[in-house]
């Protein structure tokens, strides 16, 4: 089977999706529901892990998990700077693949493609 191909016609169901799923499930929504998208038939999973999720063969990514621990714990130090805006914190240099993902945030930035962000609340 091939492969989700990044399009603004997905990153557009992708977002209705997610706010049909906060209309009816309001205010937290579960992981198992974030990743039950499916686009033309094809799963699609926004959240895997904390960090940023760049799908297989994209060259921007399509979603950010962030998490409410602290920094010590693993946590990020994301600012919200108002008006719908935040400030994410590059990924720290945990891996060899921290560069690379951060650049693809720098081609979603100059694409201005949107990326679904995203805030782990609890277990």
């Amino acid at each position: 089977m091939a492969g989700i191909q990044n399009s603004d016609e997905l990153r557009a169901a992708v977002f209705a999706f997610l706010d049909e799923l906060q209309r009816e499930h309001r205010p937290y929504l579960t992981r198992a529901q974030i990743n039950s998208f499916a686009f033309h038939g094809q799963q699609l999973s926004l959240m895997v892990q904390p960090g940023i999720r760049t799908p297989s063969r994209w060259a921007d990514p399509l979603s950010i998990t962030s998490t409410n621990r602290p920094e010590d714990a693993g946590g990020y130090t994301d600012e919200d700077r108002g008006e719908g805006l935040r400030l994410y914190r590059y990924m720290r240099e945990r891996s060899t693949a921290a560069p690379i993902l951060n650049r693809s945030l720098d081609h979603a930035a100059i694409s201005g493609r949107p990326l679904v962000y995203l805030i782990e609340v609890g277990e």
